[in-house]
């Protein structure tokens, strides 16, 4: 089936590195949000066309947002597996997108959006999402891109790195 499920990726693999008395590291790539966005073709749309029934956009909005909530669903199995081995605490999960959805017109992206977007920037606005359950909530209004996830998330750390080598900047800082 295409996509795959996120949340058959993170029952696959939990198991791990959450038991273990090691620190660990974790990269997920997902792919249960990727294209077309119908309900013929695109399996994870199918599996979850119930949970977007009733909501007030266009079909392809409706098979897109079908798709985030295996991703939805794969999170909460992650929290639920990290908390359960007494890990959530102690594990900072970072959630970033490599592009907007490709396969939706830019109508469509508007549909879901509270400002119009334009196809040459403001498509790939987008977000990053840096949590801890122990975190205070920070919003950052800053633009950003894709490079400066890793010096952001090095700095929350306290690790030193050449700024030479690592392209990007801080986001939290001034």
């Amino acid at each position: 089936q295409w996509p795959q499920s996120d949340v058959d990726m993170i029952k696959g693999t939990v198991s791990d590195y959450v038991n273990g008395d090691s620190p660990f590291m974790a990269y997920y790539v997902t792919v249960s949000g990727h294209f077309y966005y119908d309900f013929s073709s695109n399996a994870m749309a199918k599996k979850n066309r119930s949970a977007v029934k009733g909501l007030d956009y266009s079909e392809n909005v409706l098979g897109y947002l079908a798709t985030q909530v295996e991703l939805d669903r794969a999170m909460e199995l992650l929290l639920s597996e990290l908390e359960n081995a007494g890990k959530l605490d102690n594990t900072v999960i970072v959630l970033t997108a490599d592009h907007f959805p490709y396969n939706l017109s830019l109508n469509e992206i508007n549909e879901l959006s509270d400002y119009k977007r334009d196809l040459l920037i403001e498509a790939n606005s987008n977000n990053l999402i840096i949590y801890n359950s122990k975190m205070k909530s920070v919003k950052v209004d800053k633009v950003g891109m894709s490079i400066d996830v890793l010096p952001t998330v090095l700095n929350l750390f306290g690790m030193e790195y050449d700024s030479r080598i690592i392209m990007g900047k801080d986001i939290l800082s001034t």
